[in-house]
């Protein structure tokens, strides 16, 4: 494995490590990096993505290290794993108060972009020509959820915390978490059947926005597969997780192909609004959760059409961003998103 640059113009230098857990211990050397991410070798060929941030949020500067080992793996390294020694959390998702702030500037560019570039990295990510585990654990939620969610695998710790939270401050997943679930509820074993039944799973996994209180729980709301491993000793999860790097590497990895949804159309799209306005009128819903429901259901059913066609992930990935940008210049979205980080809690205006 050879080394990278010192710098390459991107901002980022070689840094001083952090001590990783379990077998990794004392086998990672520094690569590259900046005060929010680093890359360092974890011998034979793999490499560790390493947030730094508080809670490892996804600060645009944590971005700027991915994108760097996107671009270099499979040259620099054979193999990524992203994982941390963090003791709570994998990852909490977008720096909540920076997008906030973007928004409060009235710059709705900036929070755009800033969300088309996370969607644009993990699906360059999902399909890069070297294996990708994420070694997940803990606080595994939002931005942090769809970040595992893009990995070739998944090396998860028994007590992992992981969801969607998003619709408790009236955003949905727009980094693909969206389409990632979706496609999970239509093709893993455990599934639904047909993509109206996928619609309904995906909704219910992704409007619920509660969080997982194990791996097992997460598996069974589609957020892991039945093919990723569980560790129940958290001390040994980023070494199994170089092991299974290693493994998919000796299996002569290749990239997957690319995936295709098939989408419910309008039909599957009335199946769930229907049920949801039933809720609303019953008083078990808000307006405004109704209409971002109605959003939602209107995204995973591929745009409403009246005759639905298979999408692909970049057109799901494109519709998830039409919808969030929708749902952040609605009435009252910056009310929810500032009362839930002034007090932890959503606000059912």
């Amino acid at each position: 494995m050879s080394a990278l640059p010192a710098s390459d113009g991107t901002g980022c230098d070689p840094v001083a490590a952090p001590s990783l857990p379990g077998a990794a211990k004392g086998q990672s050397a520094p690569i590259f990096g900046n005060d929010a991410a680093s890359i360092r070798d974890l011998g034979d060929g793999v490499a560790c993505f390493e947030i730094h941030t508080k809670m490892n949020s996804l600060r645009p500067e944590v971005l700027d290290v991915l994108e760097f080992a996107v671009d270099r793996g499979g040259r620099a390294f054979d193999a990524l794993v992203i994982g941390n020694d963090d003791p709570r959390a994998f990852s909490v998702g977008g720096n909540f108060p920076v997008m906030l702030g973007m928004l409060e500037r009235g710059d709705f560019a900036a929070f755009e972009a800033f969300t088309r570039r996370g969607q644009a990295l993990l699906l360059r990510m999902k399909y890069a020509p070297f294996p990708v585990v994420a070694a997940a654990h803990g606080f595994t939620l939002g931005g942090g959820c769809e970040l595992m969610l893009h990995a070739d695998a998944i090396v998860a710790h028994a007590d992992l915390k992981a969801g969607l939270p998003e619709v408790k401050v009236g955003l949905i997943p727009a980094w693909g978490g969206c389409t990632q679930v979706l496609l999970r509820a239509q093709t893993e074993p455990h599934g639904a059947r047909g993509p109206a039944a996928a619609l309904a799973s995906a909704f219910r996994t992704i409007f619920g926005g509660t969080m997982t209180g194990s791996a097992r729980e997460a598996q069974a709301a589609g957020l892991l597969r039945a093919s990723d491993r569980v560790v129940a000793d958290r001390d040994r999860l980023l070494g199994e997780a170089k092991r299974r790097a290693q493994d998919l590497l000796a299996d002569g990895y290749a990239a997957p192909p690319r995936a295709r949804i098939d989408a419910a159309g309008r039909s599957g799209m009335l199946g769930v609004v229907n049920t949801i306005r039933g809720e609303h009128a019953a008083g078990r819903l808000s307006a405004a959760d109704l209409a971002m429901a109605e959003e939602l259901a209107f995204l995973l059913s591929g745009g409403g059409e009246a005759v639905p066609r298979p999408r692909g992930e970049d057109e799901m990935m494109a519709l998830e961003c039409e919808t969030l940008m929708r749902l952040v210049s609605r009435p009252g979205a910056l009310d929810r998103m500032r009362h839930m980080l002034a007090t932890g809690k959503p606000l059912a205006n």
